[in-house]
């Protein structure tokens, strides 16, 4: 039995059979421009991904960016329905109640430090002082805990 001759890609049916693609397909290619003008697989192979050609599409640049905008589509839309399920509070709203807080917070502290605190302080030793200080935090510990605001959300975060 004679050996036949190692398959040498002369010809663009080999060319489209390594591809894994029709010679219909590949002369259909040949036109686009920026094609490989000789039947050299390696030039066809990153030509077909770069381009995403072909049964093997998906690979390329092209593939890879439409990949990319549709995990964040996805993540957009569980990023909004987590928001309208209550389980997502956006970060501007936070940022406002957060300042909200402080604010209130920041005018008790004012009243009790700097209006009551003094009159509750008069004529008293260090040890008295000490003790009427501690009752001055339990009061703002006790209304801290009791909720200084509580937390509505938007229109907008409900849905």
């Amino acid at each position: 039995m004679k050996k036949s001759p190692k398959l040498t890609l002369t010809d663009w049916s080999g060319v489209a059979k390594k591809l894994c693609v029709s010679r219909q397909a590949l002369n259909q290619w040949r036109k686009l421009p920026g094609a490989p003008e000789t039947p050299d697989v390696e030039a066809w192979k990153r030509f077909r991904d770069d381009r995403d050609l072909g049964k093997g599409a998906g690979n390329g640049p092209l593939a890879q960016l439409r990949a990319e905008k549709l995990r964040v589509d996805i993540e957009a839309g569980k990023l909004r329905n987590a928001q309208m399920r209550g389980q997502f509070i956006p970060a501007e709203e936070v940022r406002a109640f957060d300042m909200a807080y402080a604010g209130k917070l920041t005018g008790f502290l004012r009243v009790k430090l700097e209006l009551e605190a003094p009159p509750r302080l008069v004529g008293k030793d260090i040890t008295e002082t000490r003790m009427e200080l501690c009752r001055i935090f339990d009061e703002i510990s006790e209304f801290q805990r009791n909720g200084v605001m509580k937390w509505e959300p938007s229109a907008q975060a409900v849905g």
